[in-house]
C-alpha cells in the first residue's frame, strides 16, 4: 500500500468522524426519567440541578421499586417516585402504609394510576383519588401550539400553607393528566395544590387539579399528575422549573431519594449519544461494522509486520564465463589440441547462429537458404558469407593438425560473424 493511499485513508476516516460529531442530533423524546439519559425527558439535567440546589437534601437516585427502598439503608428517607403509571398492588400499599406511619413523606409524580384490586375493593376506594391519565405529549402537538400562539397554559398554586398563591404558564400537552376525586368521604382529606380551569357547566366552572397533598398518620402523601415537569426539558421550559421546586419543597423535611423504574442504563445512553448511534440501533449492522473494524486492524498489523521485516542481503551473482574461458583455453593450449578448440568453437558457434538467425551451419541440404539468410542478417556479402562457411566447416570436419595462425583466424572469423548477427561469442 503507498504511502498516498494510507495518507488518503486518514484524511477520510477523520473527515468521517468530524462530519458524524458535526450532524445535528436526532432528540428521543421518549420519557425515561434516567439520571444518565440527556434527551428532553430524562433527568441528568434536572438531577444535576437539584443536586447543585438542593445538596443536602437531593441525594441519590435509585432504580428500584419501593418495596426495595424499605428495605434498604435509605429506608428512611423521603421518596420521590416518578413514572408514567404507577402501579399499587397489595405490597406497595403496605410499604406506603409502613412509611406514612414512621413520618416520612412520599411525592407519587405520575400520568396515571393503576390499582390492583383487592378482596373486590380497589385501592382507589380507599384512597379516595385516582390519576386519570389524557393525551401523551408529542412534538407535533406542540409546534402545532406555537404555530397557533396558544401553546402556554395557566395554572394555579392554591395551597397557601407552605406558599403564596400564584399563576404559573406551562405547556398544555404537559397539562394532560388529572386527579379523579371519586372516593366520596375518602376523597374529602386531600388538600388541593396546583389547579387549572377546567370546562363551565351550568354557569359553574369545574377545576382540574393536577397536584393535592393529604396526611396519612405522620407522614404526608403527594400526588402530581405531570411527570414530565420533571425532566431536563421541564428545566428549562418556562416557569415549570419554579413548580419543581416548590414541590420538592415540601420534601426537604428528610433527605430525599428519588426512584424510577424506567432508567436507561448507562451502556444505552452511551449509544444514543454516538456518532454512529445509526449503526448500533440496527443489530443488522453490527456484525459489519465489527467485522469491518477487525479486518482493518489485521490489515494494519500484517503491512506493519510485513514492512518491518529484515530482508537479507542478496549478493548479485558473479560472471566466472571468462575465468571459465581462459581455463579451457589453457588446458587445450598447454595440450596443443588445437583441433579439439577448434571444434568446441564451432559447436557454440553453430548454436549461436542457430539462436540468432534461425539457421543450422551445421546442416548441408539448404547451403542456398543458409548463406543468404546470414548475409541478410550480417550485411555481408553472399560469396563472403559463403567461402567463410565452407572454410569453417573444413577446419572443424578434417582431422588434419591446424597451425596456431589458423585457429586464431577461424576463432576471428566466428566471433566477427557472431557480432555481425547481434550476438556476444565467448569461449
Amino acid at each position: 500500500m503507498s504511502r498516498k493511499s494510507v495518507i488518503a485513508l486518514i484524511v477520510l476516516v477523520v473527515a468521517f468522524f468530524i462530519v458524524q460529531l458535526r450532524m445535528p442530533r436526532k432528540w428521543d423524546w421518549t420519557p425515561t426519567w434516567s439520571p444518565s439519559d440527556n434527551n428532553p425527558f430524562g433527568c441528568m439535567l434536572m438531577d444535576s440541578v437539584l443536586q447543585g440546589s438542593l445538596p443536602h437534601n437531593y441525594y441519590k437516585v435509585r432504580h428500584m421499586t419501593l418495596w426495595q427502598l424499605a428495605h434498604s439503608r435509605d429506608s428512611l428517607s423521603n421518596v420521590l417516585w416518578v413514572t408514567e403509571t404507577a402501579t399499587l398492588d397489595t405490597p406497595t400499599m403496605l410499604i406506603i402504609k409502613r412509611m406514612m406511619d414512621r413520618g416520612q413523606r412520599l411525592m407519587i409524580v405520575a400520568g396515571e394510576t393503576w390499582f390492583v384490586a383487592k378482596n373486590n375493593t380497589s385501592y382507589d376506594h380507599q384512597w379516595g383519588i385516582a390519576i386519570r391519565g389524557g393525551d401523551r405529549f408529542t412534538v407535533a402537538d406542540v409546534l402545532r401550539l406555537r404555530q397557533s400562539h396558544e401553546e402556554m397554559d395557566t395554572i394555579n398554586w392554591v395551597d397557601s400553607a407552605g406558599h403564596v398563591e400564584r399563576q404559573y404558564k406551562m405547556l398544555s400537552p404537559m397539562m394532560n393528566n388529572v386527579i379523579d376525586f371519586s372516593g366520596g368521604h375518602e376523597a374529602q382529606q386531600w388538600r388541593p395544590i396546583i389547579k387549572s380551569r377546567g370546562f363551565e357547566v351550568n354557569g359553574q366552572r369545574n377545576l382540574y387539579v393536577h397536584a393535592a397533598r393529604r396526611k396519612f398518620g405522620r407522614g404526608e402523601l403527594i400526588v402530581v399528575t405531570m411527570p414530565l415537569m420533571f425532566t431536563n426539558y421541564g428545566m428549562i421550559e418556562g416557569e415549570t422549573n419554579e413548580v419543581v421546586f416548590r414541590l420538592l419543597n415540601e420534601m426537604t423535611t428528610r433527605p430525599i431519594v428519588r426512584i424510577t423504574d424506567q432508567q436507561l442504563d448507562e451502556a444505552n445512553a452511551q449509544v444514543e449519544s454516538s456518532p454512529f448511534r445509526l449503526v448500533f440501533k440496527d443489530n443488522a449492522l453490527w456484525w459489519p461494522f465489527y467485522t469491518s473494524l477487525a479486518l482493518l486492524v489485521l490489515f494494519f498489523v500484517f503491512t506493519a509486520r510485513r514492512r518491518q521485516r529484515a530482508i537479507p542481503m542478496v549478493k548479485p551473482a558473479v560472471n566466472h564465463t571468462l575465468e571459465f574461458t581462459r581455463l579451457i583455453g589453457t588446458l587445450f593450449y598447454q595440450r596443443h589440441d588445437r583441433k579439439g578448440l577448434l571444434r568446441c568453437k564451432w559447436e557454440l558457434f553453430a548454436n549461436t547462429v542457430r539462436q540468432q538467425a534461425g539457421v543450422d551451419v551445421e546442416a548441408l541440404d539448404d547451403d542456398d537458404h543458409l548463406f543468404q539468410v546470414l548475409s541478410d542478417r550480417s550485411g555481408m556479402s553472399y560469396e563472403d558469407v559463403a567461402r567463410l562457411i565452407k572454410r569453417l566447416r573444413y577446419l572443424a570436419v578434417n582431422d588434419n593438425d591446424l597451425t596456431t595462425r589458423e585457429l586464431m583466424q577461424a576463432i576471428d572469423s566466428m566471433n566477427g560473424l557472431a557480432a555481425r548477427l547481434g550476438a556476444e561469442l565467448r569461449l
